[in-house]
């Protein structure tokens, strides 16, 4: 065999190798995208349910269009445990990427009746999931959302209302529900997530402003701090708290921390 000729085989070998390495490599990028673990497929609860605390991670990476088909039934599984750990996947898919998180809204309807599954970390996991959506979680929630904040289990109300504050244009009757939660709940993490949620709409009635002002004077210091940047994030039309603001920001006794946030609330509604 000529040299000629040998470079020519071998250059056609070494083009047939890239080829087949192509192909390989998107034949397992298109299962890697496209396949859910067999175990999620099983008739063994035991089996269904190992698999999808194992495969959460790996569901993030895929391509959600190719998986949410096969996902979506198993939000209605029998075992709560892999309903629940379903729903932080789906969570987790929107995390991972917006086109993802774009794609999750598709689950709206699995979701919304995720909402009321009688396992708490399911119920929680599914308004994460929500809060997770892209442009904003779907108005078709608000309504059950608002009905998780008298939920008996405080990580659900906490979950319901990071969802609710990514609604667009939240209506009057959830912002009372979100005020009442505020003022009444007995956990401080949920009257915490509660102001937040009130600053993140930005919402500047009298009946806002009155209830995050009335917060400053929580006995829990995360709240108290929730409040006054709430109050800040809705700017001069909470000038009425103005009074109470200079009153902590030059209070001895108040922490450096809500001492500072006061004075940045200052700043930004008498600018």
């Amino acid at each position: 065999m000529t040299t000629k000729t040998m470079r020519r085989v071998l250059a056609s070998g070494l083009t047939c190798l890239i080829a087949l390495l192509i192909v390989g490599w998107a034949q397992t990028k298109e299962a890697q995208d496209g396949a859910l673990p067999d175990g999620l497929r099983s008739g063994d609860v035991q089996v269904r349910r190992e698999a999808a605390a194992k495969s959460v991670r790996a569901i993030a990476r895929k391509d959600l269009k190719r998986v949410l088909p096969e996902l979506l039934p198993l939000l209605g599984d029998p075992d709560a445990e892999v309903r629940y750990y379903t729903a932080v996947a789906l969570g987790a898919s929107a995390y991972a990427s917006e086109a993802n998180a774009e794609t999750l809204s598709q689950a709206t309807p699995s979701l919304i009746a995720s909402l009321a599954d009688e396992d708490a970390r399911v119920r929680t996991a599914a308004a994460d999931a929500i809060a997770l959506m892209m442009p904003h979680a779907p108005q078709s929630a608000s309504g059950t959302l608002a009905n998780l904040l008298k939920d008996k289990n405080a990580d659900v109300r906490t979950a319901a209302l990071g969802a609710l504050a990514r609604i667009d244009g939240m209506a009057p009757e959830t912002i009372s529900s979100v005020i009442t939660t505020l003022r009444q709940d007995g956990e401080a993490k949920v009257r915490g997530r509660a102001a937040d949620v009130l600053g993140a709409v930005r919402n500047a009635d009298a009946a806002t402003v009155s209830a995050l002002t009335e917060a400053l004077g929580d006995r829990d210091e995360f709240v108290k701090t929730e409040a006054i940047r709430a109050l800040g994030s809705i700017g001069p039309s909470a000038s009425s708290a103005v009074p109470s603001l200079k009153q902590m920001a030059g209070d001895p006794k108040q922490s450096p921390t809500v001492r500072s946030y006061a004075d940045y609330a200052l700043r930004s509604i008498e600018q």
